[in-house]
C-alpha cells in the first residue's frame, strides 16, 4: 500500500534525489524534507566529470555537502547509466544509495510484472498518493508521455504510454522528404497558412486532441469522475490550458516521490 502523507520525524540533514530521464536528468536536494535546489543536466553528457561537476555547482549553494548530504535515492530509466552515477556520487559524498524500484517503494498493484514498471512512474505515484489521498492520474510529459492511475486505496491499476510531444515533432521531418523542422508552439488556429503552421497545428492540436481523449477513456473506464489530474514533466506548462478539465502542475513531483521513497525505507 502506498503511504499517505509522510509524518515522521525522521530528518536526514540533506538528501540526494536524483532523476535520470531519457533526455534530461534532474538532481534535487532535499533539506529536512523540502526541496531545496535543483540542477539539471542533458542525460547524454553524463559520465564521472559532469557529476562531480554538478556536485561542485550544488556545494557553491551550500558548503560541504559532503558532510551535509546523508543518502542519495535514484530514479532511473536508462539502466547503463546507473553504475556511473551511482559510484560518483557515493563516492564523492560517502553516503548510502537507493534505487527506486517496486521493491524499495511500498506500492501496491496487481499489474503484470511489476518489476518493468518504470523508477519515475513509480516516483510519481508514490508523490501523487502521498499529497492528496485520493484516485490520481499522473501525466509527466518526458520523452514519452505516460498516464499513471491510482485509485482511492493508493493501488497503482496501470497506465497508459505514448510518445512524447517533442518525439512528434522530431519524427515528422525524419520520416518525410519535404517537410521542415520546426519549433513546437501552440498556434491560434488550427488552419495553418503554410506547410510549417500545418505542421505546428497537427502537432499541438492533435497531441491535445489525445491527452483529452486519453483521460475520457480512463475516467469511463475506471467510472471515477472525482480524479485529480496531476501534469508533471517538462511540457506541462504548454498543454495544461488546452486540457479540458482542472489541473494540477508540480514540476518537482518525481523528486518528491524519490525524497518519500527514501524515507520509507530509511525513516519508517
Amino acid at each position: 500500500m502506498i503511504k499517505k502523507a509522510h509524518n515522521g520525524s525522521c530528518y536526514i540533514y540533506m538528501l540526494l534525489a536524483i532523476d535520470i530521464g531519457n533526455t534530461s536528468t534532474k538532481l534535487g536536494c532535499f533539506l529536512n524534507n523540502k526541496l531545496a535546489l535543483t540542477h539539471n543536466l542533458k542525460t547524454q553528457e553524463i559520465n564521472e566529470s559532469s557529476i562531480k561537476n554538478s556536485l561542485l555547482k550544488i556545494a557553491d549553494k551550500f558548503p560541504k555537502p559532503t558532510k551535509r548530504i546523508k543518502g542519495i535515492c535514484i530514479s532511473s530509466v536508462v539502466p547503463h547509466l546507473d553504475k556511473v552515477i551511482a559510484s560518483s556520487t557515493q563516492s564523492a559524498l560517502n553516503a548510502p544509495v537507493l534505487f527506486v524500484s517496486h521493491k524499495t517503494a511500498s506500492l501496491k498493484t496487481s499489474i503484470r510484472n511489476p518489476e518493468k514498471i518504470g523508477a519515475d512512474r513509480i516516483a510519481n505515484i508514490v508523490a501523487a498518493y502521498a499529497k492528496y489521498a485520493q484516485a490520481a492520474i499522473v501525466i509527466d510529459f518526458g520523452t514519452a508521455t505516460t498516464f499513471d492511475y491510482v485509485n482511492n486505496n493508493g493501488e497503482f491499476i496501470g497506465g497508459v504510454i505514448t510518445p512524447g510531444i517533442q518525439v512528434f515533432n522530431e519524427i515528422l521531418p525524419e520520416k518525410t522528404s519535404k517537410l521542415p523542422k520546426t519549433d513546437l508552439i501552440k498556434t491560434k488556429k488550427i488552419i495553418g497558412q503554410d506547410t510549417v503552421e500545418s505542421m505546428q497545428a497537427g502537432i499541438f492540436h492533435g497531441y491535445i486532441g489525445l491527452v483529452n481523449n486519453i483521460l475520457d477513456k480512463i475516467r469511463k473506464e475506471t467510472k471515477n469522475k472525482k480524479i485529480k489530474v496531476i501534469l508533471t514533466g517538462g511540457f506541462s506548462k504548454i498543454i495544461s490550458k488546452s486540457i479540458n478539465q482542472n489541473v494540477d502542475i508540480i514540476p518537482s513531483l518525481t523528486l518528491e516521490g524519490i525524497n518519500i521513497i527514501w524515507n520509507e525505507n530509511y525513516c519508517s
